[in-house]
């Protein structure tokens, strides 16, 4: 507890600079908002598209989704980055219970280097 009330000066800053962020973060979506909803209702036909595509592609990206071009992509267009030196070691059975052919049991196990960007 002493811990708190020795560095209760830190604390005060990074409350006033989190407190900030918060309302700069508000009115920069409020402004952001705005400008979306009026290219949306825009008369004019390439207004309307531009802001259908900020929505389309930046309102209902999920959090961490990142695009072709933005810092952290994977080189290339796939999205995932090639990991041709871990091997993946694979194990499986399969077993034909009255050995016509018609009923089989299998069962396998991987273990992969998947990864998901972003979580």
């Amino acid at each position: 507890m002493s811990v708190l009330f020795d560095n209760i000066d830190l604390f005060a800053k990074g409350f006033w600079l989190t407190l900030q962020v918060c309302i700069l973060s508000a009115i920069g979506a409020v402004i952001i908002g705005t400008v979306v909803a009026v290219l949306r209702i825009s008369p004019i036909p390439p207004l309307r598209w531009l802001g259908t595509a900020y929505v389309t592609v930046f309102r209902n990206a999920p959090a961490g989704l990142i695009y072709p071009g933005d810092p952290g992509f994977p080189k290339g267009n796939t999205g995932l980055n090639t990991q041709w030196t871990n091997l993946s070691p694979r194990a499986g059975v399969a077993w034909d219970v009255h050995g016509d052919g018609r009923l089989a049991v299998r069962s396998s196990y991987s273990m992969g280097y998947d990864f998901m960007p972003g979580e």
